[in-house]
């Protein structure tokens, strides 16, 4: 299923990035994070997030997630956002599935028993699609 930049919209303001699909026939998904700035403990370049849902779930799989997560990823690092966080899980999708997805893009389990980071730092954004300067290839 090829993905065209025309069905995906990103919003975003300086405390929330969303990234929305609508397929040509059924099919829609987003992507959401949110800045932590202001919640103890937290520190103010952390973004948190929120889902990553694709329906049906015959579109999973299709690379429609990844180009979500890449695209939320890039305007969170270029808004000034150092890691996003994940806990996977939840919904109904295999966990084992999200792990190697969030992986595929970057994450990396940190020392909490279900929270993955990615690092986004310096602006730069890591992962498949995206050279050692953190630049995409597309």
């Amino acid at each position: 299923m090829a993905v065209t930049p025309a069905q995906m919209t990103t919003v975003s303001t300086q405390e929330f990035v969303g990234v929305y699909w609508r397929g040509d026939q059924h099919g829609q998904g987003c992507a959401e994070a949110s800045s932590m700035e202001g919640l103890p403990g937290a520190d103010p370049d952390d973004w948190y997030l929120n889902r990553i849902v694709i329906t049906p779930p015959e579109c999973r799989g299709s690379g429609i997630g990844g180009e979500m997560i890449e695209r939320l990823k890039l305007r969170v690092a270029k808004g000034g956002g150092r890691r996003l966080l994940v806990e996977p899980g939840g919904y109904d999708s295999d966990l084992g599935v999200q792990v190697r997805f969030y992986e595929k893009h970057g994450f990396k389990r940190t020392g909490a028993d279900h929270l993955w980071v990615c690092e986004l730092l310096l602006g730069k954004v890591s992962g498949p699609g995206y050279d050692q300067n953190g630049m995409s290839a597309r």
